[in-house]
C-alpha cells in the first residue's frame, strides 16, 4: 500500500506541473453527464453556433439515425433525434436563429427545422436524390438548392468523358417554396471524380486528371469569373485522392482545407486572407470554422495532440491539448468562444475556451470555492478550478493559497512545492489583489488523467483559502472538495 501511495504522489506532482503550463480548456466527458445520450459509433457530420450556443449533428452508424446537440452549458446538454431516417448532411440556421438540417433519404431530398418550441418539422421535400449542398443566399434572401447532374455521359471514346451540368433551386426564405430552377454552369467533356462543393461564395471543384481542387465565383466556368485557384497537388489520382473541409458565413466569408489521403498534409486557405495559407503536417483528423471577417480558427489531430491554431491578422502560435485516440474533430469559433467536439475510441468530449469567462454571482463574504470533478478515471479529463469571491467594492489584498492533501502529504500551488512540517518548508501562496466580484483561477488546467493502477482511492482533497497578507488569518471562509479516483 505504501509503495502504490508513493506511485499516486509522484504521478500526480507530474500530472499538477504538466498541466500548469497547459491552456484553459474546460473538457467535459460527456459520458459523465449521462452515458446513454451521446451515441460512440457516429460519423462526424457539422457543428455550428447560434448566439453562443453550440448545436452538434452527429449519425449514429448503429442505428443509421440523425441527432443533434445543444449545448447550453457542460451540464446542461440537449439531445434530440431527427424525426425522419435519413444521411443528414449539414447545419444551418435560418434568421431567426432556428437550426436547419438538410438531409437525404433514398429518394428524396429534406430539409427539416426545429422551432422554438422543440419540435422538428419538414419544411420542404423534393423528389431529387442529386442535391449535393444547401445554403442561405442572404444577399436574395434565398435558400439555394445545388444539383450536379451528369448528361451526354460518352463511353466509346479512349477517354470516358460526360457533361457536367450545374443546377440552383431558389427557396423562398419563409415559405420555402420554389421561386426558381435554373442552370449555374456547365461544363462540356470533363472528367470530374467528384461533385463540387457549392455553397454562398462559388464552388469549389476538383479536377481530374491533374488533380487540383480549385475556387470559381458563379457564372461559366471559362469566363473571367474564375477568381482563385489552390496550388496544384502532384500526384496521381489513381493512387491518391483529396478531402475538402469547408466552413463558410454567409456574408462574411469562408475557410478551406485540403487534405492528401496519402500522408494526410493538408494547407488551409482562408478567404480573409488567401495569402496567408496554413500547412499542417499529417493529420489524422482536421475541422475548421470562419469566425468573422478577420478570424478563423483551424483544429486538428496528430499522434496523441489536438492542435488549435487561429488566425487573427496573422496565425497565432498553436494551443495544445493531449488527447489519444481522436477519431472524430469538430470545431467552431464565435467572437469570444471556441467549441471542440470530439470521439476518443471510448467517449465523446466536448471542450470550451472562453475569451471572457462568466462571473459566477459573488457570495455575501469574502470567500474561496472549487471545482472538480467527484470521481476520476484513467484517460478522463481531469481539471481544478478556484473561485475567489469578493462581495465587496474594495480590492483585497490577499495571499491565495491552494493545496492538494493526499493522506496528510501536502503539495501548494502554484509551483506544487511538497510541504515538510519538520523544517517547515515548501508552503507557498501567491499574493494578488483580488477586485470586487469573483475571479477565477485554473488551479489546474484541463488535462487527460493517468493510469494510477488498479487500487481505488478515495479521500483526496483539495484545500483553497484567502490569508491576510502576513498569512496570520483566513479572509472569510476556506474551501475544501474531496474526490477520488477508480480504475
Amino acid at each position: 500500500m505504501q509503495k502504490h501511495l508513493m506511485t499516486l504522489f509522484v504521478s500526480l506532482v507530474v500530472l499538477l506541473l504538466s498541466s500548469s503550463q497547459g491552456q484553459a480548456w474546460g473538457i467535459v466527458p460527456l459520458e459523465s453527464i449521462d452515458p446513454g445520450w451521446i451515441p460512440i459509433d457516429f460519423q462526424t457530420c457539422d457543428m455550428g453556433e447560434y448566439a453562443g450556443t453550440p448545436f452538434v449533428l452527429l449519425v449514429d452508424e448503429t442505428t443509421e439515425t440523425g441527432q443533434v446537440i445543444q449545448i447550453r452549458s457542460p451540464s446542461d446538454i440537449l439531445i434530440e433525434p431527427l424525426p425522419l431516417a435519413g444521411e443528414p448532411r449539414s447545419l444551418m440556421f435560418d434568421a431567426a436563429g432556428n437550426p436547419v438540417v438538410f438531409l437525404k433519404t433514398d429518394h428524396s431530398t429534406v430539409l427539416l427545422r426545429r422551432s422554438t418550441g422543440g419540435e422538428w418539422d419538414t419544411i420542404f421535400s423534393i423528389e431529387l436524390t442529386d442535391v449535393m449542398s444547401v445554403f442561405m443566399d442572404h444577399t436574395q434572401n434565398e435558400w439555394i438548392l445545388m444539383r450536379t447532374v451528369v448528361e451526354n455521359y460518352d463511353d466509346q471514346s479512349v477517354i470516358y468523358s460526360w457533361d457536367q451540368v450545374l443546377y440552383a433551386i431558389r427557396l423562398n426564405a419563409k415559405t420555402f417554396s420554389i421561386v426558381s430552377a435554373s442552370v449555374i454552369w456547365s461544363i462540356h467533356n470533363t472528367q470530374w471524380i467528384v461533385p463540387p462543393y457549392c455553397f454562398d461564395y462559388g464552388c469549389f471543384l476538383q479536377s481530374y486528371p491533374s488533380i487540383r481542387v480549385s475556387y470559381f465565383e458563379y457564372g461559366d466556368i471559362d469566363s473571367s469569373s474564375y477568381i482563385y485557384k489552390i496550388p496544384r497537388l502532384d500526384y496521381e489520382a489513381y493512387n491518391r485522392g483529396i478531402e475538402v473541409t469547408i466552413d463558410e458565413k454567409p456574408g462574411i466569408g469562408w475557410i478551406c482545407a485540403v487534405t492528401e489521403q496519402n500522408d494526410r498534409e493538408c494547407e488551409v486557405f482562408p478567404s480573409v486572407s488567401i495569402t496567408k495559407s496554413l500547412r499542417l503536417a499529417a493529420s489524422e483528423c482536421l475541422d475548421v470554422s470562419i469566425v468573422d471577417e478577420n478570424k478563423a480558427i483551424v483544429a486538428n489531430y496528430a499522434s496523441g495532440l489536438i492542435t488549435v491554431y487561429q488566425l487573427d491578422d496573422q496565425w497565432g502560435d498553436a494551443e495544445r491539448i493531449d488527447m489519444d485516440n481522436v477519431q472524430k474533430l469538430m470545431v467552431s469559433g464565435a467572437s469570444d468562444d471556441t467549441h471542440l467536439f470530439f470521439k476518443t475510441g471510448s467517449c465523446c468530449y466536448y471542450a470550451k475556451r472562453s475569451e471572457s469567462p462568466p462571473t459566477p454571482t459573488p457570495a455575501p463574504e469574502p470567500c474561496v470555492r472549487i471545482d472538480l470533478p467527484a470521481q476520476i478515471k484513467p484517460d478522463y479529463v481531469f481539471h481544478v478550478k478556484g473561485f475567489l469571491d469578493n462581495p465587496s467594492t474594495d480590492i483585497i489584498h490577499a495571499s491565495v493559497v491552494f493545496f492538494l492533501d493526499v493522506y496528510g502529504q501536502y503539495w501548494f500551488w502554484d509551483d506544487w512545492t511538497h510541504f515538510d512540517p519538520e523544517s517547515a518548508t515548501g508552503f507557498d501562496f501567491v499574493r494578488m489583489d483580488v477586485p470586487p466580484g469573483t475571479t477565477e483561477i485554473d488551479v489546474v488546467p484541463s488535462c487527460v488523467f493517468p493510469d494510477l493502477g488498479p487500487v481505488p482511492i478515495e479521500g483526496l482533497r483539495f484545500w483553497g483559502a484567502m490569508l491576510s497578507p502576513d498569512v496570520s488569518t483566513i479572509l472569510g471562509s476556506h474551501a475544501m472538495a474531496e474526490w477520488g479516483y477508480s480504475p
